[in-house]
């Protein structure tokens, strides 16, 4: 877990399709002439953070409680996060 003794935080990992992600910057960005750079760059910034910051790689899924694919509607993602927020935390089980 990413955030040790901390499990009232709720890790999610929100992420787009590559198609959903190149076509957003198709259509927000115009100017952009080529559209992967720039993805790319932001990818290769977040796995840093969370390197430097955490020690983590931020491709394992398995630091998360909880993985969207947003589609790229954002709010949408944002809602799925709050309304599982207010869920009651499941009760951790050990196999012994």
């Amino acid at each position: 877990m990413i955030v040790p003794g901390r499990m009232q935080a709720l890790l999610p990992f929100v992420y787009a399709r590559w198609a959903d992600r190149v076509h957003r910057i198709q259509v927000h960005q115009s100017h952009v002439t080529n559209v992967v750079e720039p993805l790319y760059t932001v990818d290769g910034q977040r796995t840093g953070y969370m390197r430097l910051h955490y020690g983590a790689n931020r491709a394992d899924l398995h630091l998360y409680h909880l993985i969207i694919d947003s589609m790229n509607r954002t709010e949408r993602a944002a809602q799925l996060i709050l309304s599982a927020m207010e869920m009651e935390p499941p009760t951790p089980s050990f196999n012994t």
